[in-house]
């Protein structure tokens, strides 16, 4: 299961700040993320600029990623950072392993689903979870929630999924 996390507005917001600020902003909003990642025996992948990359194996790795992304969302708030972030989380076969050249590899986590949970967590907005609903029934949330179909990018058939929202 991966989970994919992004700030949102981080562009304007280092537009209008300095450097260093950005920099703290950062390590701060990256931290949360990743701590609740780990917090939950995920792994990460990779962080890509304002963006973190995880992802949790296992029988029940939907039901941790949902409880990572809802931890990393609660803390976000509560530690009152200037952006959001909103998540995707997409279930499917993965490689892992080093891709590259002699000159440079890489280890990574490569492959369709990646892809996916990246655009999920495009469509999701600011403090916003967007999971599909196989990874949603997998997690046995308690909570229903209704479920939309979204096309993404790359796909030709629409992904259903639940938005899960987190409030300020």
């Amino acid at each position: 299961t991966i989970l994919f996390s992004d700030v949102r507005g981080f562009t304007d917001y280092c537009e209008a700040e300095t450097p260093e600020n950005v920099v703290s902003f950062l390590n701060k909003s990256l931290g949360i993320v990743i701590n609740a990642v780990h917090h939950h025996s995920g792994d990460v992948d990779k962080m890509i600029g304002d963006a973190v990359l995880a992802y949790f194996q296992g029988d029940d790795a939907e039901v941790r990623a949902l409880r990572a992304a809802q931890e990393a969302l609660r803390d976000i708030i509560q530690a009152e950072h200037p952006r959001g972030v909103g998540i995707g989380i997409y279930s499917g076969d993965v490689v892992v392993g080093t891709i590259g050249t002699t000159d440079r590899m890489g280890f990574t986590i490569i492959g369709d689903t990646v892809n996916v949970a990246s655009r999920l967590c495009s469509a999701a907005k600011e403090g916003e979870i967007v999971i599909d609903l196989n990874s949603y029934h997998a997690a046995k949330t308690e909570t229903s929630q209704l479920s939309e179909k979204v096309h993404v990018k790359g796909k030709n058939k629409e992904i259903e999924v639940v938005r899960i929202a987190q409030f300020r």
